[in-house]
């Protein structure tokens, strides 16, 4: 009667299964990824060309520069404001004191 564990013992017996990795088989060689190279730029190329024939980069600064007009017009957001008066004013302990005022006087 065969044992419950030989066909187990037969799958160790052949040895770990050899891989084929693309490495291996020369696919990454440099004619290969300077290919890559030339259409990965070929392909970036276009697609700067094509955001300036569009004029993309002229929309994304006019929408740039509204968007930092309103935010000077409208000053710090609220916490930065707080915490601005918390400095200049002083601590009311909710804050650490200023280098300044913590170092003793010799």
């Amino acid at each position: 009667m065969a044992s419950r564990y030989s066909s187990y013992s037969r799958f160790l017996s052949r040895g770990p299964k050899k891989r084929s990795s693309v490495a291996s088989q020369g696919s990454l060689s440099p004619s290969f990824l300077m290919g890559v190279a030339v259409v990965s730029f070929v392909t970036g190329a276009a697609m700067e060309s094509f955001m300036i024939a569009t004029g993309f980069y002229s929309k994304v600064t006019a929408i740039e520069a509204d968007r930092r007009r309103e935010a000077q017009e409208l000053g710090p957001p609220s916490w930065v404001a707080d915490m601005m008066k918390v400095h200049k004013h002083g601590s009311d302990g909710d804050a650490l004191p200023s280098p300044a005022t913590s170092q003793s006087k010799p």
